[in-house]
């Protein structure tokens, strides 16, 4: 496994000492994410899956449980998983800094590393904005110059860059228009079966979900309520909740 989340609770706490008021975000959640595999997440807004992304990027310390990144705990030193892990978000802007060209912008989490020869830098650049679909010369453009859908690009090109084996994709198609959804789940399914990485795709778009990903996993109110193949969940999905969301689609 690439990930393992055992038993993880993650718990926030907020008013004063005397009275302090406790809301789990993540309750005795369970997963595991093989090599090479898309785990879609799937649930409605404030069910828990941001969190869950957060926790899978070492972002979020977990309350109670563990988490395993290719069979080892987190480092304490988050830097030392550098480049191994990548997240692509809802907008693309979150990640592109506006007064970079798109050709920095790219290339940043790899300079950020170290060790690779600025020829060569520019080159996996270049290589790499192709492999998203874009020309080249898109290198030279800033962000606010390009369409969502090409911003989308870049924001994967910026994450694959380093070649990393796990990315997160945090409904990273729900604000884009309907066609231009469909070019980068297509672009999504591409990727992965080039570069074999493990992908948690999350999205409150069963649809979506449902064209990219390898197995399921529903959440509700913090709890993992059901995770089958999806081959199997949309056949006969067992939980209540799985079975309202399938009817919807």
């Amino acid at each position: 496994m690439i990930l393992e989340l055992d038993a993880v609770t993650v718990t926030f706490s907020s008013g004063p000492p005397w009275r302090r008021r406790h809301a789990h975000a993540m309750r005795e959640v369970s997963l595991g994410l093989a090599a090479g595999e898309i785990l879609g997440l799937v649930g409605e807004s404030g069910s828990g899956k941001t969190t869950t992304s957060m926790v899978a990027l070492g972002l979020q310390a977990p309350t109670t449980g563990r988490v395993l990144f290719d069979g080892k705990p987190f480092p304490k030193r988050r830097k030392e998983l550098a480049g191994r892990m990548q997240a692509v978000l809802q907008h693309p802007q979150w990640s592109l800094n506006p007064r970079m060209r798109v050709g920095q912008c790219v290339a940043e989490p790899l300079a950020v590393l170290g060790g690779t020869p600025r020829d060569e830098l520019n080159e996996r650049v270049r290589t790499t904005l192709v492999q998203v679909g874009l020309d080249d010369s898109f290198a030279q453009r800033y962000p606010h110059q390009l369409s969502g859908g090409q911003r989308q690009r870049v924001s994967i090109a910026r994450a694959l860059i380093t070649r990393p084996p796990f990315i997160v994709f945090d409904e990273a198609v729900s604000a884009l228009d309907v066609s231009v959804q469909a070019q980068i789940l297509n672009l999504i399914k591409d990727l992965r079966a080039e570069f074999s990485f493990a992908a948690l795709f999350i999205s409150h778009d069963i649809g979506a979900v449902r064209y990219v990903a390898d197995r399921i996993a529903v959440m509700r109110y913090g709890e993992i309520v059901e995770t089958a193949p999806a081959t199997v969940f949309f056949g006969t999905p067992e939980h209540e909740y799985s079975r309202q969301l399938v009817e919807a689609l």
